[in-house]
């Protein structure tokens, strides 16, 4: 089975949305694209989590 991934970012943060089904990561695209900055990317293998944590407000 095939991972896809999808970055959202924002000014501040960012997400990946991986999965195994195509259509979660396109939906992912299509649905956060119009607000936030989204793009397909090469997902990494064998992560559970991927995320941008700023470390100034994760110690909040």
């Amino acid at each position: 089975m095939t991972r896809t991934a999808t970055r959202i970012a924002t000014a501040t943060q960012a997400a990946t949305v991986t999965s195994n089904s195509t259509v979660v990561a396109d939906w992912a695209l299509r649905y956060f694209g119009p607000w936030w900055n989204a793009t397909s990317i090469t997902p990494v293998p064998d992560a559970s989590v991927n995320a941008d944590v700023h470390r100034a407000v994760a110690t909040r």
